[in-house]
């Protein structure tokens, strides 16, 4: 019986793909994790801002307090916008290096012959 001499580099291999597929997963988590801490700050901004409007009656000196804290929810969430945008952008192209890395691998690992 023959022993397949590419058995080792078949399994380094194959170990590569699988650490490539587990850093692809963690990306994922990261990736939803970030996204639920941006919506737990947005729904924290809104809690206390909704707690401060029920506190003070609409008044004319209160007007302004309430259209600075309309201003300010619009920033908090456009900044919550910018940032997930980057990060997923990011995310993006680090799980598309990742997947043509794993291909490269998956190609590499089943063109070697077994002999």
């Amino acid at each position: 019986m023959m022993e397949d001499v590419n058995k080792n580099k078949r399994d380094k291999l194959f170990q590569e793909i699988v650490k490539t597929e587990r850093q692809e997963d963690l990306i994922f988590n990261l990736s939803r994790e970030y996204q639920q801490s941006l919506d737990e700050f947005l729904e924290d901004l809104s809690m206390i801002t909704r707690e401060a409007e029920e506190k003070l009656s609409i008044s004319s000196q209160n007007i302004l307090f309430f259209q600075e804290k309309n201003e300010m929810d619009l920033i908090a969430r456009n900044y919550v916008v910018r940032q997930m945008d980057g990060v997923s952008e990011e995310f993006r192209n680090v799980l598309k290096n990742l997947d043509i890395q794993r291909e490269k691998l998956i190609r590499e690992r089943n063109s070697l012959p077994w002999e």
